[in-house]
């Protein structure tokens, strides 16, 4: 349904009617303590943290010495995440009173989450003279026996906690866990579940029963509680997906294809779920019905790098990186420069070259080699540890290859930590190789844009330096250069237009004291497709 736009229309707040009322009572009766309480009730059922916190400061102040008050103000800073506030109002719960359940379980949890068993131990005993035989101190008990390793104590309790109470799921399941681990009897496991079924008849229940059966290999009971799933709640396509993905693993893809069709009936614009759907045709060799699936998959969500992939392949067509020109790191050290080449540097960078492609819609990766020799100890000082700059927030690193390359052609694998690299045996004469790709993934406004800059020389001498940009023909895009011209060679492709922006033998930079920094006299590339800073 169309609506039609009126800019500037009057907007008129309608207060929450219990926020309203309470806050009244407040102004009318200020003494009567039980109203902030109802009020910061109401604020948080509405997630409103601060007002809540702040109210209930006001019934501090109006009485300190009331231990209600503080056992409340503790979710308002838990929502707020405010975790020094929580450790002193814990105190101060513990200064009025000891006993309260609250104090007890965070004096517990501390103690467990540190391994100090003999301290925890009292306190759960203590919770047990409060709530005797509660779910609480049964979950307390099972944490310890867990942290301590004690098989047969987490057998006694659980069997106690879940006869006590057949609907806890937390004990539902870990009966059903010791059914299947340590008794090997998984029609215990399902009878368990079906018990629960029974009395709490929810999702939950219902699917990790599914996953039982499918454990046993029952699927004509495994589809009937899908079925009934689906039948309580029609609206999710999770429990299709579900089914999807194991008539996948047995090969069905004829009840895949149609549980994903029934997924995306619920949520048409899911790219991962076409994606799926896409993996579900070309495994059944509909390779049309493929090529279509993950075009959506694209469509919904341009930054789905595997299922470009998969329809280049589909499309017969090369990847995309094949437009550029590569350069063979064995062939270059062949005819490397050595140390007396260059008497005043402690190593070369042979190469640094950067592959960069922006899609249609504004997704966009790269690929990028360096390859550099070192001369001496200063040049593997300097080079023997590596950080990958990428942004973990927005973009994806992939490593292809991080090694040490001694001066008789032995490989040596670099140590790899997320975007810490680290060269081993590295010797004068040795070189160090690595090849990564990042895919940015970045959202809402600037999903479509790129920016990156490349810097041509360095304080190391560089035998060739590149950065190559693959853009569709019509991609709008800014580029400027300091301290070198900016000429790119532009070659057009099956893809697109190939910007390359290339430098060769270019002397280190020499360091002099108080120098400007290097983005002032370096020769660097600076490419956008933001058009100002207003955007």
């Amino acid at each position: 349904q169309s609506y039609t736009r009126q800019p500037g229309a009057p907007v008129t707040l309608i207060e929450n009617f219990a926020e309203a009322y309470f806050k009244s009572q407040i102004e009318t009766h200020p003494d009567h303590l039980e109203n902030y309480i109802l009020l910061a009730d109401t604020y948080m059922r509405n997630d409103k943290a601060i007002e809540a916190e702040l109210v209930l400061r006001e019934a501090i102040r109006r009485a300190p010495g009331c231990a209600l008050f503080y056992n409340s103000i503790l979710e308002a800073y838990i929502r707020g995440e405010k975790y020094d506030e929580i450790t002193t109002t814990m105190e101060r719960l513990s200064s009025l009173d000891e006993d309260i359940p609250t104090v007890v379980e965070f004096k517990i949890s501390q103690h467990l989450e540190n391994d100090q068993f003999d301290e925890a131990e009292p306190l759960i005993e203590k919770a047990q003279t409060l709530l005797p035989d509660s779910e609480w101190v049964y979950g307390f008990y099972l944490s310890l026996y867990g942290k301590k390793q004690q098989v047969d104590k987490i057998i006694e309790i659980n069997s106690r906690a879940y006869e006590q109470y057949p609907t806890n799921m937390a004990f539902v399941s870990m009966e059903a866990l010791i059914a299947i681990q340590a008794k090997r009897d998984i029609d215990r496991a399902i009878d368990i579940y079906k018990r629960y079924v029974q009395s709490s008849y929810n999702a939950t229940g219902l699917a990790t029963l599914a996953r039982v059966y499918l454990q046993k290999s029952d699927l004509s009971s495994w589809r009937t509680t899908y079925d009934r799933l689906i039948e309580l709640e029609p609206v999710t396509p999770v429990y299709p997906d579900q089914m999807a993905a194991t008539y996948v693993a047995m090969q069905d893809y004829d009840n895949a294809e149609a549980l994903y069709r029934q997924a995306l009936a619920v949520s048409p614009y899911n790219s991962t779920r076409w994606e799926k759907l896409g993996d579900v045709y070309r495994s059944a060799q509909k390779l049309d019905e493929a090529r279509a699936a993950y075009r959506n998959a694209l469509k919904f969500t341009p930054t789905h790098y595997t299922a470009r992939r998969v329809l280049r392949e589909l499309e017969n067509k090369p990847s995309i990186f094949s437009h550029f020109e590569s350069v063979n790191p064995l062939e270059m050290l062949k005819t490397a420069p050595t140390a007396a080449d260059y008497p005043d540097d402690s190593g070369i960078i042979l190469l640094q070259d950067i592959k960069r492609v922006v899609y249609e819609g504004g997704a966009s990766e790269y690929g990028k080699e360096i390859l550099i020799k070192l001369f001496d100890s200063q040049g593997i000082d300097d080079f023997h540890e590596y950080w990958i700059g990428y942004n973990s927030n927005s973009e994806a690193l992939t490593i292809e290859k991080a090694v040490t390359i001694k001066q008789n052609g032995a490989e040596i694998a670099a140590d790899e930590n997320n975007n810490h690299l680290v060269f081993k045996s590295l010797e004068p004469g040795d070189s160090i190789y690595m090849k990564f790709r990042v895919a940015n993934y970045y959202a809402g406004k600037l999903s479509n844009h790129f920016w990156d800059s490349h810097y041509f020389n360095l304080f190391y001498p560089q035998k060739l330096t590149r950065y190559a940009l693959l853009a569709p023909e019509d991609f709008q895009f800014k580029h400027r250069t300091q301290n070198m011209p900016d000429e790119p060679e532009v070659t057009k492709t099956a893809d697109g237009l190939l910007y390359t922006w290339q430098l060769a033998d270019e002397p280190g930079i020499e360091y002099e004291e108080d120098m400007p920094i290097l983005d002032d006299v370096g020769k660097v590339l600076h490419i956008s497709s933001i058009d100002d800073w207003a955007f």
